[in-house]
């Protein structure tokens, strides 16, 4: 959990820097902690698989599911099972959690700690196989150019060391 302070002179951008620097979700006192990864910066949304499942929900509800999966792609596919802090995550009033919840709960499933979204949880494992492999062909690309930069470098160095 963070304290954050504000002060008159301080920009806005610097402060919510701060506050994401924490690699934690702030709102309303409640901090779920999110894990850092390039994966985390998209989500995939199946448009025809999420309406398939979710025409029975309200406008709201929509909306809170939406907020819940976002937050749970960014905290590994666990929120935690509280119900203040997944009120707190959909943006619902109390009342109109106290309402959603037993709907909302049918997307995932619930553990004594934990609510789990197991298709976030296959496509985040999806994304990070994406990114890991995209990683290690960047660095094996880096890898190579500076090789061959090397061997063409010690290749001018061995001309001109004979050419004088």
């Amino acid at each position: 959990m963070i304290a954050v302070r504000t002060e008159a002179a301080q920009p806005f951008s610097m402060l919510l820097h701060r506050i994401t620097d924490t690699n934690s979700h702030y709102r309303e006192g409640y901090a779920v902690t999110i894990k850092k990864n390039k994966s985390d910066i998209w989500m995939p949304l199946y448009i025809s698989d999420y309406l398939s499942n979710t025409m029975h929900l309200s406008t709201e509800q929509h909306g809170a599911y939406l907020l819940l999966l976002m937050a749970a792609w960014k905290a590994d596919a666990k929120l935690p099972n509280d119900a203040e802090q997944l009120q707190s995550i959909s943006r619902l009033s109390p009342a109109k959690w106290k309402a959603s919840e037993s709907i909302l709960k049918q997307f995932f499933y619930v553990t004594p700690d934990s609510w789990t979204h197991e298709r976030v949880k296959k496509e985040l494992d999806k994304a990070n196989k994406i990114t890991k492999s995209r990683s290690i062909a960047g660095a094996n690309a880096v890898k190579a150019r500076w090789e061959k930069r090397d061997k063409t470098l010690s290749n001018d160095i061995s001309r001109e060391f004979y050419e004088n």
